[in-house]
């Protein structure tokens, strides 16, 4: 689910989640640029060299298949908690889950029903950009104590969450 969210965003949005972590935390950044180099074929040195939008639409490309899947949550993940917390927070506020500043410190042993799953989505599209409530919805629902059937079902019915049926910007973005 994680990888169609980098195949169904936006380009725009896309770049701006790998600059967030460009910009905010080197550590993955470089560790992914070491990871991903021998993958690209060339040294991390040489690919710094590369115009950033460049490397990162090639990043953009591992980050939409399945073995890439780890590198693609990392790098979602880190991109809304460095910017989207207030967000996160509602969500797992509305859902009584504690949480610090939208990080959760513990899950129920159970899944929420399904109105008080429907009412949170109804809020998070309310207050929140609709394509970033999308990435969210996916990316919490990788988290390994989160594999809702309520949440699955909901992601799959709602209409607003669903991915435009064109094909995205991303997927179809030919850099020239």
């Amino acid at each position: 689910m994680v990888t169609e969210c980098w195949r169904q965003m936006s380009v725009e949005k896309a770049h701006e989640i790998i600059q967030t972590v460009h910009e905010t935390n080197k550590k993955l950044y470089r560790k992914t640029l070491e990871l991903l180099a021998p993958h690209m074929g060339k040294r991390a040195a040489i690919i710094l060299e590369m115009p950033k939008k460049e490397r990162h639409q090639v990043w953009i490309e591992f980050f939409k298949q399945e073995r890439f899947a780890t590198f693609a949550f990392n790098f979602l993940s880190w991109w809304l908690m460095e910017r989207h917390r207030p967000m996160l927070s509602a969500w797992l506020t509305h859902l009584g889950i504690e949480h610090e500043s939208g990080i959760a410190t513990e899950f129920p042993d159970g899944q929420p029903a399904a109105e008080v799953l429907a009412e949170g989505v109804e809020k998070l599209l309310r207050d929140f950009d609709a394509e970033d409530v999308k990435i969210y919805l996916r990316a919490f629902y990788e988290i390994d104590e989160v594999h809702w059937p309520n949440l699955a079902t909901l992601l799959e019915s709602e209409p607003r969450l669903a991915w435009s049926s064109e094909k995205s910007a991303v997927g179809n973005a030919k850099e020239g």
